[in-house]
Protein backbone atom coordinates (compact mmCIF):
# COMPACT_ATOMS: atom_id res chain seq x y z
CA UNK A 1 0.00 0.00 0.00
CA UNK A 2 2.93 2.33 0.74
CA UNK A 3 4.38 1.67 -2.71
CA UNK A 4 1.09 2.50 -4.37
CA UNK A 5 0.86 5.74 -2.39
CA UNK A 6 4.35 6.64 -3.58
CA UNK A 7 3.38 5.93 -7.19
CA UNK A 8 0.81 8.70 -6.75
CA UNK A 9 3.39 11.09 -5.24
CA UNK A 10 2.03 10.62 -1.70
CA UNK A 11 5.39 9.95 -0.08
CA UNK A 12 4.31 10.83 3.46
CA UNK A 13 1.15 8.78 3.29
CA UNK A 14 1.28 5.48 5.12
CA UNK A 15 -2.02 3.77 4.40
CA UNK A 16 -2.88 0.82 6.60
CA UNK A 17 -5.91 -0.29 4.60
CA UNK A 18 -7.37 -0.10 1.12
CA UNK A 19 -9.85 2.51 2.35
CA UNK A 20 -7.04 4.71 3.63
CA UNK A 21 -5.22 4.29 0.32
CA UNK A 22 -8.41 5.33 -1.48
CA UNK A 23 -8.69 8.48 0.64
CA UNK A 24 -5.06 9.28 -0.09
CA UNK A 25 -4.91 8.71 -3.86
CA UNK A 26 -8.59 8.72 -4.80
CA UNK A 27 -11.15 5.96 -4.52
CA UNK A 28 -11.48 5.83 -8.31
CA UNK A 29 -7.78 4.98 -8.86
CA UNK A 30 -7.48 1.74 -10.80
CA UNK A 31 -5.24 0.15 -8.17
CA UNK A 32 -7.75 0.88 -5.41
CA UNK A 33 -10.52 -0.67 -7.50
CA UNK A 34 -8.38 -3.75 -8.22
CA UNK A 35 -7.51 -4.17 -4.55
CA UNK A 36 -11.15 -3.86 -3.53
CA UNK A 37 -12.06 -6.56 -6.05
CA UNK A 38 -9.26 -8.76 -4.70
CA UNK A 39 -10.47 -8.15 -1.15
CA UNK A 40 -13.97 -9.25 -2.15
CA UNK A 41 -12.70 -12.46 -3.78
CA UNK A 42 -12.26 -15.28 -1.28
CA UNK A 43 -9.57 -17.03 -3.31
CA UNK A 44 -7.42 -13.97 -4.12
CA UNK A 45 -3.80 -13.42 -3.16
CA UNK A 46 -4.89 -10.47 -1.02
CA UNK A 47 -7.11 -12.67 1.15
CA UNK A 48 -4.47 -15.41 1.24
CA UNK A 49 -1.96 -12.91 2.65
CA UNK A 50 -4.49 -11.69 5.20
CA UNK A 51 -5.15 -15.28 6.30
CA UNK A 52 -1.43 -15.97 6.60
CA UNK A 53 -0.95 -12.78 8.62
CA UNK A 54 -3.87 -13.56 10.91
CA UNK A 55 -2.55 -17.08 11.52
CA UNK A 56 0.92 -15.71 12.24
CA UNK A 57 -0.41 -13.19 14.77
CA UNK A 58 -2.69 -15.63 16.57
CA UNK A 59 -1.10 -17.53 19.44
CA UNK A 60 -1.07 -21.31 19.07
CA UNK A 61 -4.04 -23.09 20.59
CA UNK A 62 -3.45 -24.98 23.79
CA UNK A 63 -3.27 -28.69 23.14
CA UNK A 64 -5.41 -31.01 25.19
CA UNK A 65 -4.03 -34.14 26.71
CA UNK A 66 -4.98 -37.25 24.85
CA UNK A 67 -6.88 -39.99 26.58
CA UNK A 68 -9.43 -42.54 25.49
CA UNK A 69 -12.16 -40.47 27.14
CA UNK A 70 -11.72 -37.32 25.10
CA UNK A 71 -11.13 -38.66 21.58
CA UNK A 72 -14.33 -38.13 19.64
CA UNK A 73 -13.47 -37.01 16.13
CA UNK A 74 -10.70 -35.44 14.13
CA UNK A 75 -11.23 -32.34 12.03
CA UNK A 76 -8.83 -30.33 9.97
CA UNK A 77 -8.02 -26.89 11.31
CA UNK A 78 -9.48 -24.08 9.25
CA UNK A 79 -7.02 -21.42 8.22
CA UNK A 80 -4.60 -20.24 5.62
CA UNK A 81 -3.31 -22.74 3.10
CA UNK A 82 0.42 -22.90 3.76
CA UNK A 83 1.21 -25.39 1.04
CA UNK A 84 4.08 -24.60 -1.31
CA UNK A 85 1.80 -24.51 -4.35
CA UNK A 86 -0.60 -22.08 -2.69
CA UNK A 87 2.16 -19.74 -1.54
CA UNK A 88 3.78 -19.87 -5.01
CA UNK A 89 0.44 -19.08 -6.68
CA UNK A 90 -0.05 -16.05 -4.42
CA UNK A 91 3.52 -14.91 -5.05
CA UNK A 92 3.01 -15.16 -8.82
CA UNK A 93 -0.22 -13.17 -8.59
CA UNK A 94 1.46 -10.47 -6.48
CA UNK A 95 4.33 -10.26 -8.97
CA UNK A 96 1.86 -9.85 -11.82
CA UNK A 97 -0.05 -7.14 -9.95
CA UNK A 98 3.23 -5.33 -9.23
CA UNK A 99 4.35 -5.61 -12.85
CA UNK A 100 1.01 -4.19 -14.01
CA UNK A 101 1.31 -1.25 -11.61
CA UNK A 102 4.90 -0.62 -12.70
CA UNK A 103 3.92 -0.72 -16.37
CA UNK A 104 1.09 1.79 -15.81
CA UNK A 105 3.24 4.20 -13.86
CA UNK A 106 6.48 3.91 -15.78
CA UNK A 107 4.88 5.73 -18.72
CA UNK A 108 5.09 8.95 -16.73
Amino acid sequence: LYTLAECYQQRKGQPQSIDQLGKLIGADASEVQQLLALQASADSWWNHLEQLGDAQNRPPAAKKTISNDNIIAITAAVGADRSLSSVQASLSAIKQFSADVEARHSEW
